[in-house]
């Protein structure tokens, strides 16, 4: 369908209220789209839209329309979709779910069927959230208009099926993928902690929050040598309580809070091991970063990260409640520095072969053309 003459226009959706993984797995779809056959537009009605993902698309020369959908059953928000949708006459609306229940609980599938979408498609990110029964039945409303669920690991699969009663014939997993970052200028995040003194640097990446575990990180650090120190990337809720902790505990000299950093591929290079300590993920963009950079991974065994990393040969899996297994493995790492130079490469290896941008957006474009060419019922 893509190699035709006219472009396939396709249409994303979003109503989310800030700028996250999920958001940015958005754009990075849209700004691959273009010039492989697709023409896409953003259509938002949440915060995020305004905010830096409203950004990214300008840059990017993307148009992006802002509509008003400001509740469940806004007569108001439907009519604004459905004339924008006619105007654009896409053939495919992608709508983005974060949450299983974003996107108005599914609801604006429906809306575009009315206005004569051929093709459409969702992504879950984290279907395995708690459901509650009247999202289940809203969301049960709009996703029967949905022909593919684009999920984003296999373990979310089951979560797809059983919580959310959705049919396995009509998932299909694409895992995300980045853009290799090439040669990035280091990050002096880490000055004073060279590696030719011995020092171990370890990074944690997202918002300090209770889900992401870095709490647990903290209590982690203080069963390590002195010589591992630790970068906090982020900010969030947890993060004045934690600083506090730290410095109870004496850390201030081995643990940096760096805050918000657009420099990550760099902050990644001037690293030894990234350490996900989430409760709750899928496949986090972070570890692909940190692959991409040639930089292995320490991450708790939870949902979709143990498709990411393979144990003992890109990083290793530890038990998310327990500062003791993350300390244990870190430990390991910072005696053999040859094991963690060859899990550094074989990382390197596994996004070269798997995590590339060019492939997820093939696999999604795949998705399209089998509702476009063959039908929803294939």
């Amino acid at each position: 369908m893509n190699g035709s003459s006219d472009k396939v226009r396709v249409v994303l959706f979003s109503d989310a209220s800030y700028t996250g993984g999920a958001e940015r797995y958005l754009f990075l779809l849209a700004s691959n789209l273009a010039g492989r056959g697709y023409t896409p537009t953003l259509v938002s009605c949440g915060g995020g839209g305004e905010g830096r993902l409203g950004r990214w698309f300008k840059d990017s020369g993307i148009d992006h329309f802002r509509i008003r959908w400001e509740s469940i059953f806004s007569v108001v928000g439907a009519s604004s979709l459905y004339k924008v949708l006619k105007d654009i006459s896409p053939e495919v609306f992608h709508l983005n779910l974060p949450g299983p229940f974003d996107s108005w609980y599914s609801l604006v599938a429906p809306v575009a069927r009315a206005a004569g979408v051929k093709a459409i498609v969702s992504t879950e990110h984290l279907p395995m959230v708690d459901s509650f029964m009247k999202g289940r039945i809203l969301k049960g409303v709009g996703s029967r208009h949905i022909d593919r669920v684009i999920t984003v690991s296999s373990d979310n699969i089951k979560h797809l099926t059983d919580k959310h009663k959705i049919s396995q014939s009509r998932i299909r997993v694409v895992y995300n993928g980045i853009p290799d970052p090439g040669r990035p200028d280091p990050s002096d995040i880490f000055d004073g902690f060279d590696r030719d003194e011995g020092y171990l640097r370890l990074v944690s990446i997202g918002s300090i929050e209770s889900r992401k575990g870095q709490d647990t990180l903290i209590e982690s650090m203080r069963l390590l040598p002195d010589k591992v120190v630790l970068a906090l990337i982020g900010e969030g809720e947890m993060k004045g309580e934690l600083e506090q902790r730290v410095t109870e505990y004496g850390l201030s000299d081995r643990v940096i809070f760096a805050g918000y950093r657009d420099d990550i591929a760099g902050i990644i290079d001037s690293a030894d091991i990234l350490v996900v300590s989430s409760l709750l993920e899928a496949t986090p963009y972070v570890i692909m970063e940190a692959f991409a950079g040639g930089l292995p991974v320490v991450a708790t065994n939870i949902f979709g990260i143990p498709e990411l990393v393979g144990d003992g040969r890109t990083g290793f899996l530890v038990d998310h409640s327990r500062p003791e297994g993350i300390a244990d493995t870190v430990n390991r790492l910072y005696e053999d520095r040859d094991l963690l130079a060859r899990m550094g490469n074989n990382a390197r290896v596994e996004f070269e072969d798997r995590f590339r941008i060019e492939r997820s957006v093939a696999d999604t474009i795949a998705v399209y053309d089998e509702i476009l060419e063959y039908g929803a019922k294939r």
